[in-house]
């Protein structure tokens, strides 16, 4: 009878997830997440669309790279902004439009830094930090 009272019980035992429940559980996780980028990404396509267009736009007519036909008057980023604009009018597509916007920005940005629209000089009694950006301004 002492040594049935002296005796001990052994500690549950605890197991460790299996390698192929923990690669289960990652790869879950791993598409959980990359669905809702997706998702955020296509809520958001309209404006990936307008600043990828800005951005090739920009590697576009960098200096010395490819000379692009443009109408002075309105700038060069101006004369593919209003075309791509009259097209997704035309054809009702809203990415072409939204792609438009983009150019148009960064149309209506180099007219602010420079201080001049449709490619003329700026006015007689425009401020001297008009044409030095912002740094008059901060």
């Amino acid at each position: 009878m002492a040594s049935s009272a002296l005796a001990r019980r052994a500690p549950p035992r605890t197991s460790m997830p299996s390698r192929s429940r923990t690669y289960a559980r990652a790869s879950q996780l791993v598409r959980r997440g990359s669905s809702a980028t997706a998702r955020a990404a296509l809520s958001e396509k309209h404006t990936i669309a307008a600043v990828a267009t800005a951005g090739v736009f920009g590697y576009m007519s960098r200096p010395g790279g490819t000379t692009l036909p443009h109408i002075t008057a309105l700038g060069q980023a101006g004369t593919y902004g209003v075309a791509l604009w009259g097209v997704g009018k035309v054809t009702k597509s809203p990415m072409l439009q939204h792609m438009a916007t983009g150019l148009l920005s960064v149309q209506a940005a180099e007219w602010a830094r420079t201080g001049s629209v449709g490619g003329a000089a700026p006015a007689a009694g425009a401020a001297p930090a008009a044409s030095h950006g912002m740094r008059g301004l901060l």
